[in-house]
């Protein structure tokens, strides 16, 4: 995994893997800044590593200057954590001219899954 330097997910940590053919991977090493006050991740931080892992797999279909903002964002969470390693993965389901369904799951060093996410994204030109 390498270094991720933009912005706020360079704030988080977040570490990019590979991704190609409308797939991606990443992941965080959870640290307790990452946490609540019970000492477990924070959600908010499972919705931001699943609505970029979705968004770095759609990006791998895209042709430069193409972008795809995300309009909307689903989740469902199944297993808290403190600190470790959290690995994303995003893989699209379906892109048309306009949109693209993207889905996105969270697991653990065990392998177990942490919270499973969808979105759909819209494909643009142009960020106006």
């Amino acid at each position: 995994m390498t270094e991720f330097h933009e912005g706020f997910n360079q704030h988080l940590g977040i570490q990019l893997g590979s991704g190609a053919d409308g797939l991606f991977e990443l992941q965080l090493t959870v640290e307790e800044k990452h946490c609540n006050q019970a000492g477990r991740i924070h959600g908010g931080v499972y919705m931001s590593l699943l609505d970029t892992v979705m968004s770095r797999a759609i990006r791998t279909l895209l042709d430069e200057g193409t972008f795809a903002p995300t309009m909307t964002l689903n989740a469902s969470f199944f297993k808290s954590m403190g600190t470790g390693v959290v690995r994303a993965e995003g893989r699209v389901v379906n892109q048309s001219q306009g949109t693209a369904l993207v889905e996105g799951r969270l697991l653990n060093a065990e392998e177990q899954l942490l919270a499973q996410g969808s979105g759909f994204f819209y494909v643009i030109n142009t960020l106006d």
